[in-house]
């Protein structure tokens, strides 16, 4: 599950709901981390949501973006 990332430019789109956004500094990541670990339901919801998200990114896709540039410096 993904629960936390950092706030940054394509972080945020590829992450959508299906996570926590936090600011990159240690304490926002402490305070993300603490309520994933005390919230079974933020837990649970996280997990669900990634999921589906997941669902979005198929393998197949990110195989043909790696082979197109893998063309374009080759």
């Amino acid at each position: 599950t993904l629960f936390r990332s950092t706030a940054v430019v394509g972080v945020v789109d590829t992450v959508g709901e299906s996570g926590l956004l936090v600011s990159p500094d240690p304490a926002s990541f402490a305070q993300a981390v603490d309520s994933v670990v005390g919230g079974p339901e933020l837990r649970k919801d996280l997990a669900l949501r990634s999921y589906e998200r997941a669902k979005q990114f198929p393998w197949s896709t990110l195989l043909e973006a790696l082979q197109d540039v893998y063309e374009d410096v080759g």
